[in-house]
């Protein structure tokens, strides 16, 4: 039991660093944003049971993404019990809240039974999946590695959501949009990687620097949406503001993962964990009222990225 606590705690200190690395004014901004999200969520459902669907996928993919379970194993605890105690946790604050928005109380048995279930699952490995649908980045050139390595990864993907988002716009506008917004949100996490420092080009301005990144993320992400908008435009050639809006959102969220991920980089990290701030900012980006705060944060990263590269280029 003791042991338990101690991961427990360790685990409690992980969540304060991520949350302290997104930065207090984000999370201020964010946090009520998702509350209300997950209100709209419950609300929509009168049992609630929409939310116990949003649990087991959440924690089905958390489960297969987290790779400690061999490290679990040397520090002598039993990987299903630990994951066990830690998705129960999570299942009776969120089955509590339903319950309480709903009057529902069988939702907190559905999550505690998918923890116990999930916490026993055996890890998927995607390593041979992946040998077999690598996409091909031959096109790409090397120096946008970014793109090179999250095409060769999710190419399919985008690739899928192209072709859905063009092929099925006659069917309903919000198609098109919501295939450019996955899109976008799929793009930034290939901003996470950091370079070598020996792929950076250290006699360049950090302002030239920076204005590179974004150039070569306007111009994948126009080749992205191109095909989409113009399906797009010829069905509901009526509504091209909404189509235009949507993609200086996939623009604007991709921007912020590229100044977060240089306001945080070091030649000695691997990568800038900036899921979290990606996700709230790109939450907070789709509504128009916090839209001017998301520009303002915007410019906030913009010079912390700026400091940041100063210190190391010339």
């Amino acid at each position: 039991m003791i042991g338990i606590t101690t991961i427990l705690r360790l685990r409690s200190h992980q969540g304060y660093r991520m949350l302290r690395s997104v930065g207090w004014p984000l999370l201020i901004l964010g946090v009520p944003m998702i509350a209300v999200l997950s209100l709209g969520v419950v609300e929509r459902s009168t049992d609630g049971y929409s939310m116990s669907l949003l649990f087991g996928l959440g924690v089905v993919s958390l489960h297969n993404y987290r790779k400690d379970h061999n490290h679990l194993r040397l520090l002598g605890y039993q990987p299903r019990l630990v994951c066990m105690i830690e998705y129960l946790i999570i299942a009776v604050f969120l089955g509590m809240m339903t319950w309480l928005l709903v009057g529902n109380y069988s939702n907190l048995l559905l999550m505690a039974l998918t923890s116990l279930i999930v916490a026993h699952l055996p890890n998927v490995s995607w390593a041979g999946i992946k040998k077999r649908l690598f996409f091909p980045v031959s096109w790409i050139p090397l120096r946008d590695f970014e793109y090179r390595s999250g095409m060769r990864i999710s190419g399919w993907l985008v690739v899928v959501l192209i072709s859905f988002g063009a092929l099925v716009a006659y069917s309903s506008p919000i198609v098109p949009i919501v295939s450019v917004i996955m899109i976008s949100i799929t793009a930034t996490s290939w901003h996470m990687a950091f370079e070598p420092i020996a792929m950076i080009d250290l006699q360049q301005r950090a302002t030239q620097f920076l204005l590179s990144k974004i150039i070569k993320s306007l111009k994948y992400l126009l080749l992205f949406f191109l095909p989409i908008g113009v399906a797009y435009l010829i069905h509901y050639s009526e509504l091209w503001y909404l189509f235009v809006v949507v993609a200086l959102f996939g623009i604007l969220i991709n921007s912020f993962a590229i100044f977060y991920k240089y306001t945080g980089y070091h030649p000695s990290r691997e990568s800038a964990h900036g899921e979290m701030a990606v996700g709230l900012f790109s939450m907070c980006s789709l509504v128009p009222f916090f839209a001017p705060v998301c520009l303002f944060y915007l410019v906030v990263y913009f010079r912390k990225a700026l400091s940041n590269l100063n210190t190391i280029l010339c």
